[in-house]
């Protein structure tokens, strides 16, 4: 990282320890995703411990991984200390990579030695029934907090919501959310009272002064906090990259419009499921324009269930058809919204590419409009699903064609420079963003006058002391841990995935003892297949030349088959060879009557 205007000191210990608050990011600095900070400070003889967010981040391979959430190893180190208490998480909104790894920290909360019965976990209405519905997906027991306790005998969450401008207390902390504009409802950033001095947290956030929704960044209370004085400002670095200002979410609204006015047959919106703001402007087109709408995708369903729980979106009745009813429209009174933008193999979007999609086939003149931008490192993928749909004879619309089809929800550099402003820090610690984010923003800070900045990745610890100011406090554990229906996958079990999907696979069943020997051999994912089987039977047939024993037989025909195969293709296979010796036992020689046996 850069050199520091004023480097911020290694955090002595002393008696000012109990005036110091330590920050412990456990993931979303020095990447993006799996946002999850921590937060500990000494009340009395108790250490208390409290999170911000709880978010998942997702492979860019297909190995059979769900999703990858923080390492907990250092929260849970410390909860074996019975004078520590986990006050529990605090969710800035219901974004995935904010809340996506909450049903991993309570499984791991609750297996945990300190027989944690309850995790508390607080939030907006939007955030927390996103989180339940993770919950009920995942098998993870919950309850309201005004709920009657003894009707879960299980250790379960218990949720509390939380309004903006509503001050509430946890252990030590007070807390107090402030509404900020993101890309979706109830967004919030959290002004935390620590002993060390006021910490703000922007969450997620941009300065949009036309929102869909109408509700504005709460700028007045932001600055009305900077006016009482704020110790530390920890602020999104997502897009610090670009200069001005981010574009309006009215804006996009407008573009919408005009695509689903022009399309003469089917029309489908492809978009980022949770992008509430986005699903209603496309609701409000079809209206408009004399279409239903037909929901593609079990995730843009859920959210819109969601929100019409919560009443955030008021339609009529008739508005929404089933993907069976929309079959049977005429295509020019049907608009889709479908989901997958990134071209993920089970999304929506590339199955409807790939002509398997159940619902939807797509002809020539049909539209499809991605609202949504493309995630680094996912562009081949998308870029290969969009020539696939246009080999439909479908004219794509992206953000090349019409620039004003999508637009971020997290401030660029113009808006991260007004909250800095708005909030005047003594100190400030970049996240949610990678190496070149973090020091990109930290540039920022010190260009505008903020006397201590300092850079943290993943597990580097920075305490916060209202004397002396912020510094670095030593280092954690950090990293990923790659999930699969709720199971953990080791590192083990991930490097074999891989080999099995680099170099495939050869199996081997060898019985012997009845007659002539017999070996079959099987491959998957090899080229060259009868090559292979051949090659590996003849390997296999030498290696057995040498000692019956099975247990060896087995090693010398998997070491000879590898070694051949590897020389043909380049790279060994998994090799796996079963021995099955059907010969019979040598009879055990009876005993004489004085106990001997005959001989």
């Amino acid at each position: 990282m850069p050199d520091r205007k004023i480097s911020p000191r290694t955090v002595p210990r002393s008696a000012s320890a109990r005036e110091a608050v330590r920050l412990v990011p456990l993931g979303g600095l020095g990447e993006i995703g799996a946002n999850c900070l921590m937060l500990e400070q000494r009340a009395g003889e108790a250490l208390e411990l409290l999170l911000v967010d709880c978010g998942a981040t997702f492979p860019n391979d297909d190995y059979g991984v769900d999703y990858l959430h923080p390492r907990f190893d250092h929260l849970l180190h410390r909860l074996e200390d019975p004078t520590s208490r986990l006050l529990g998480v605090v969710l800035t909104h219901g974004h995935e990579d904010h809340i996506g790894a909450m049903a991993a920290l309570a499984r791991s909360v609750f297996r945990s030695r300190a027989q944690i019965a309850a995790l508390h976990v607080w939030g907006a209405p939007h955030a927390v029934a996103l989180t339940r519905h993770r919950f009920q997906d995942e098998g993870v027991a919950y309850r309201d907090h005004d709920d009657d306790a003894a009707s879960t005998a299980e250790p379960c969450v218990v949720f509390h919501v939380v309004d903006p401008r509503t001050p509430f207390s946890l252990g030590s902390y007070e807390l107090e959310m402030i509404r900020v504009t993101h890309s979706i409802p109830q967004a919030a950033a959290l002004s935390i009272q620590t002993r060390a001095g006021r910490i703000v947290h922007s969450g997620d956030f941009k300065l949009d002064p036309q929102p869909s929704d109408g509700e504005l960044t709460d700028e007045s209370r932001l600055s009305a906090l900077g006016d009482e004085g704020v110790a530390l400002l920890l602020s999104d670095s997502t897009n610090v990259l670009r200069d001005g200002h981010t574009g309006s979410e009215r804006e996009a609204a407008f573009a919408l419009d005009r695509i689903v006015g022009e399309a003469e047959q089917r029309v489908v919106i492809g978009l980022f499921a949770s992008n509430l703001h986005r699903v209603r402007a496309v609701a409000d087109a079809c209206q408009r324009h004399g279409r239903h709408l037909c929901l593609l995708g079990r995730s843009v369903r859920k959210h819109v269930e969601v929100a019409r729980a919560l009443r955030l979106v008021d339609w009529p009745s008739d508005l929404l058809v089933s993907p069976e009813t929309a079959s049977d429209l005429a295509p020019e009174n049907v608009a889709y919204i479908a989901s997958g933008t990134q071209a993920e193999p089970r999304g929506s979007l590339r199955r409807i590419a790939s002509g398997i999609h159940p619902s939807l086939r797509l002809e020539p003149g049909d539209v499809v409009a991605l609202s949504s931008r493309i995630i680094p490192g996912n562009e081949r993928a998308v870029h290969r699903m969009v020539d696939d749909l246009m080999a439909f004879g479908v004219r794509v619309r992206t953000s090349r064609t019409d620039p004003d089809i999508h637009v971020s929800g997290h401030a660029y550099r113009g808006e991260q420079e007004r909250l800095i402003e708005l909030l005047r820090p003594r100190a400030f610690i970049p996240v949610h963003g990678t190496r070149m984010h973090l020091a990109r923003h930290a540039m920022l800070a010190r260009d505008l006058g903020v006397d201590q900045v300092l850079t943290l990745v993943d597990g580097e610890v920075a305490a916060l002391d209202r004397a002396t100011g912020l510094g670095r406090d030593g280092a954690v554990p950090a990293g990923k841990v790659a999930t699969n229906a709720g199971l953990v996958l080791d590192e083990e079990t991930l490097r074999e995935r891989r080999k099995l999907g680099r170099c495939g696979v050869v199996t081997l069943t060898v019985v012997r003892g009845v007659g002539d020997l017999v070996l079959t051999v099987y491959a998957r994912g090899v080229p060259s297949y009868d090559e292979v089987v051949a090659l590996a039977a003849r390997s296999a047939r030498r290696a057995l030349e040498g000692p019956p024993r099975a247990e060896l037989a087995g090693e010398r025909v998997r070491r000879a088959v590898r070694q051949a195969l590897g020389d043909l293709l380049g790279e060994r296979p998994t090799v796996d060879v079963s021995v099955l010796d059907m010969r019979p036992e040598p009879a055990l020689r009876k005993p004489r009557g004085d106990g001997k046996e005959e001989g």
